[in-house]
């Protein structure tokens, strides 16, 4: 998990023209490996022994972005199935016409501002990081531009996806597209699910 520290070690030879080294990768959340450049590699320490070994020992610290990366890459998305958590408690009970506008307003003055400030200081911080070769503090010296690269990118996604909701909303208010989203309260949705599971009883 990310911020949680290993202690790593281990015994090394090296053969031929080349110096052996521990390298250390990451996987994401989906269990998928990261990019190769977020991998640590960590030297030997010290000088071989009459047999050619030598001693890798460090301290590693899980980088944050590794499990940041699949929640921010996939907000454009939830946002696109409508499945961001929200307290319906006043929102249910409106029509659902006052609803397409409490989206509307919400889109435009909260999301978008908010996304677009993020991309626009995201996208220089993550290419200063590029440019300037920034690595983490851990031990092996990790590569952080990756991560924030993709966090960029992440909200870069978002605000694309908020441009489409806004687009979308207004055309299902003026009734020229059907509401793809359509609201579904959670009263509703247990009442749904009571009757999908008295149906798979009868069967």
């Amino acid at each position: 998990k990310a911020g949680e520290t290993y202690a790593v070690g281990s015994r090394l030879k090296s053969t031929g023209h080349g110096t052996a080294s521990l390298k250390i990768s990451w996987k994401d959340s989906r269990g998928k490996w990261t990019a190769t450049a977020a991998a640590m590699e960590i030297p030997p320490d010290g000088s071989p022994d009459p047999d050619g070994w030598q001693s890798v020992a460090a301290l590693v610290r899980v980088p944050a972005g590794v499990s940041q990366l699949a929640f921010m890459l996939a907000a454009a998305y939830t946002l696109k199935q409508n499945e961001h958590i929200r307290i319906d408690i006043l929102y249910g009970a409106f029509s659902r016409r006052t609803q397409h506008w409490i989206d509307l307003l919400g889109h435009i003055f909260f999301l978008m501002p908010f996304v677009l400030l993020m991309s626009f200081m995201l996208v220089p911080y993550a290419w200063r990081a590029y440019v300037n070769g920034d690595i983490s503090t851990n031990s092996g010296g990790l590569v952080i531009w990756p991560a924030r690269a993709l966090l960029a990118l992440g909200f870069i996604l978002l605000s694309f996806q908020g441009v489409s909701e806004i687009i979308k909303k207004i055309a299902v208010m003026r009734g020229d597209i059907d509401d793809p989203t359509p609201f579904i309260s959670a009263h509703e949705m247990a009442e749904l699910e009571g009757k999908s599971l008295a149906q798979e009883i009868r069967k």
